[in-house]
């Protein structure tokens, strides 16, 4: 626990006051990598890949022990996936299944 990250009004460990003062602990660690830039395809190609490589060699790595979350939005989630979109348009409207837009109902 970082005992400088204090509340400074009352002198407890932040995050206290909501009951998660759990969230300073060396369990809970929050890989970040940012990047100013437009949002396109390339950027998530050029400067995400590398990241989202690492992660998920690191969860493989550790056997289950670990796992990262990955909190994006809808359109960088089909920028890095190559998933999702207009049915009409793309392949793979869908980014979490296999439906494809030659699908049936």
């Amino acid at each position: 626990m970082d005992y400088r990250c204090m509340n400074p009004k009352t002198g407890t460990p932040l995050f206290s006051d909501s009951g998660c003062h759990n969230v300073q602990s060396h369990k809970h660690c929050f890989p970040i990598k940012v990047c100013f830039a437009k949002d396109t395809k390339q950027l998530y190609r050029d400067e995400f890949r590398d990241f989202f490589t690492f992660l998920k060699a690191y969860e493989l790595e550790k056997g289950g022990r670990i796992k990262f979350a990955y909190p994006q939005d809808m359109s960088s989630i089909w920028k890095t996936t190559g998933r999702g979109g207009t049915a009409k348009v793309k392949s793979f409207p869908c980014y979490c299944c296999t439906v494809t837009s030659d699908t049936t109902t």
